[in-house]
């Protein structure tokens, strides 16, 4: 790929409502998903476990069969804060555009490995009264998967040096 393609990311509930959107660039592209560069561009934000900040660099791996993403998140420094990964339906991609729609429940994986759930109790009262049982029990493989990958140290990682 001859430079950089631009791309709107759009963060959707389950319904299809838009919760947030943003601008990054395509950094590898494969028939499986996609892996887009994008600054992280809101305030500072301390979830308990990890504190994102504006200027942080989120490497943000989407996948088009899989139930969950995955961003690596870089400081303005360099250091990797760890991934942060969202249970989420597979991403869509059309023209310059890619959707997903989140299911609540988020895994934070510290660059140590070890790893903190977010959004559980949520993800719990969706589970019980919106969600489908079929999208339940994909997202529920895909939590299985992204824990697998923690315990083997599989994280994926940004596609080209920096």
């Amino acid at each position: 790929m001859t430079g950089r393609q631009r791309i709107l990311v759009r963060k959707l509930d389950y319904r299809g409502q838009e919760i947030f959107h943003w601008s990054g660039e395509i950094v590898a592209q494969q028939p499986d998903g996609i892996v887009v560069e994008a600054p992280f561009n809101v305030g500072r934000v301390d979830l308990g476990y990890v504190v994102l900040e504006r200027g942080d660099l989120f490497v943000e791996f989407y996948y088009f069969q899989r139930w969950f993403n995955i961003f690596q998140v870089f400081g303005s420094d360099g250091a990797l804060k760890g991934w942060y990964c969202n249970l989420s339906t597979p991403a869509t991609l059309r023209d310059a555009e890619l959707t997903y729609r989140d299911l609540a429940l988020d895994l934070f994986v510290r660059p140590d490995g070890t790893w903190v759930e977010d959004d559980r109790d949520e993800y719990e009262q969706h589970k019980a009264t919106l969600y489908r049982p079929e999208d339940v029990a994909a997202a529920e493989a895909g939590l299985a998967e992204l824990l697998a990958w923690a315990r083997a140290g599989r994280m994926p990682t940004r596609p080209h040096p920096h």
